[in-house]
């Protein structure tokens, strides 16, 4: 960076004015930055155009001389981390948009009169608004998806390891049921991140393949139970009338 442009950038730190005009000066670095970032060019009419911008707006304000980096060197991180972060925000909204959390109810087509618990978990999922609703979810989903790295389960491999037959659904609803209500039970499943397959069985007449085989979807819906998930929680209201 030579003197007048480090003068530039000091005085752009303190100066809106100077600001503007630095960032206007910077707009080729800007998108270079980008396409460095993402493999890929951008325009000044892209998402990605606003989210480099505040990123080289951010290194504006945080880079020092005594950074042992020059300023180019900093912001092009800067807009490569804001850049990354708006992509993974993305693939997750989209995949909660094609994850739909009623895998946890298993693939069922029922036929019975909802119960009066169920009729109560509809009236309050219709309570809510559907931005709300899906805030409140992807927080909720978030917050699971931490716990559930300890295994490691992934919470959108849910949709491929959930029962599909009804018979094996409540099967695993019962070892469900199990883990939420004897806390040592519960407590051996965390301490030793698997589950306690023989314990888990002991008088259940469940044959060993249904723990096996639905392991992950067993233990996410137990911490889902467990934990502070209301909402996803309603996804697995059959495992509370077991």
């Amino acid at each position: 960076m030579s003197e007048s442009e480090a003068a530039e950038l000091s005085l752009a730190k303190t100066d809106p004015e100077a600001r503007d005009r630095f960032l206007l000066q910077n707009k080729k670095f800007i998108l270079q930055s980008a396409y460095y970032a993402l493999n890929r060019y951008i325009t000044d009419s892209d998402e990605e155009w606003s989210v480099a911008l505040l990123a080289f707006n951010e290194a504006i304000d945080a880079w020092a001389e005594d950074k042992g980096s020059s300023f180019q060197s900093f912001a092009q991180l800067v807009i490569k981390r804001r850049l990354l972060n708006y992509l993974r925000s993305e693939t997750r909204y989209r995949r909660e948009l094609t994850t739909d959390p009623a895998v946890l109810e298993g693939d069922l087509t029922r036929e019975e009169e909802p119960t009066s618990f169920e009729k109560e978990v509809h009236g309050r999922i219709a309570a809510l608004s559907g931005e709300e609703r899906r805030q409140s979810l992807s927080d909720e989903i978030d917050a699971l998806e931490e716990t559930l790295a300890w295994y490691p389960i992934d919470f959108f491999d849910l949709e491929n390891v959930s029962p599909k037959a009804g018979k094996t659904r409540d099967a695993c609803g019962v070892l469900i049921a199990r883990l939420w209500r004897n806390k040592e039970l519960y407590k051996k499943m965390r301490e030793s991140k698997s589950l306690p397959v023989k314990d888990l069985l002991s008088g259940t007449g469940i044959h060993k393949k249904i723990p096996e085989r639905h392991r992950k979807f067993i233990i996410a819906s137990a911490e889902i139970l467990c934990g502070d998930y209301p909402i996803l929680q309603e996804y697995l209201s059959y495992v509370k009338e077991l």
